[in-house]
């Protein structure tokens, strides 16, 4: 009966038969890293000073309490100061005109005419309109 079977599924696909694996991420292993030897020396580093040390070497563990508060307060406000400066420059920096571009100039025939080229015009239509007016006589109109 089995072979009966068998030979039923024989044109189908047998992707149903075979076990599923799920996939995982396996990282590789990294090669090991062969470190370079540091040269050796025989005294230890020197220990990095407290804060006790510090105040003694800039001599502020010898002052007063209010003395310190007082040099603590003088550096906080210098260096408002200065960021108050910053933020005036950066502000005042908005209000500050671009360069203007320089006007070429071949432009005398698109900007507009000054007074005195008008006033010129003007004086030299007057003038021819006198020499016409003297130019002409009586027997220019009359027709002989």
């Amino acid at each position: 009966m089995i072979k009966r079977e068998l030979s039923k599924l024989s044109g189908e696909n047998w992707d149903r038969f075979l076990p599923v694996f799920k996939k995982k991420n396996v990282q590789t292993k990294k090669p090991h890293v062969v470190r370079e030897k540091r040269v050796y020396t025989p005294f230890p580093p020197a220990p990095t000073p407290s804060k006790i040390d510090k105040e003694i070497e800039s001599g502020e563990y010898f002052m007063k309490e209010h003395e310190r508060q007082a040099i603590k307060q003088a550096k906080k406000t210098q260096a408002n100061l200065e960021v108050r400066e910053q933020k005036k420059a950066e502000k005042a920096s908005a209000f500050v005109a671009p360069a203007e571009k320089k006007r070429k100039r071949d432009d005398k025939n698109k900007l507009a005419p000054t007074v005195d080229d008008l006033k010129n015009k003007f004086l030299a239509q007057e003038d021819s309109k006198k020499k016409k007016a003297k130019a002409s006589s009586l027997s220019d109109f009359v027709s002989k």
